[in-house]
């Protein structure tokens, strides 16, 4: 058995309907594009999926820094007056 996508052998076939105006808009993409339209909706896909799990990650992150952010009952202004880092 040969590797046919991205030398991966371990792929799953799927079944997609999308209406036949995108689907035409998807294909006439692809083919502008140089790719078949398989490639095309993994490439879109994948696109998707790294923005989310960005998203995701960055809102996970700045809850936890809330969460574990030391709480300092002196000013800003009075720490740098004070000759006091930040640390």
């Amino acid at each position: 058995m040969v590797p046919w996508y991205h030398g991966a052998m371990d792929t799953i076939a799927t079944n997609l309907r999308f209406p036949a105006d995108e689907y035409n808009k998807i294909k006439l993409l692809a083919f502008s594009e140089g790719k078949s339209t398989a490639a095309l909706i993994r490439h879109a896909v994948s696109l998707y999926k790294n923005k989310q799990l960005t998203s995701s990650i960055q809102i996970n992150m700045a809850e936890k820094f809330k969460k574990s952010a030391v709480k300092i009952n002196i000013s800003a202004l009075d720490l740098i007056k004070s000759g006091r880092k930040f640390e």
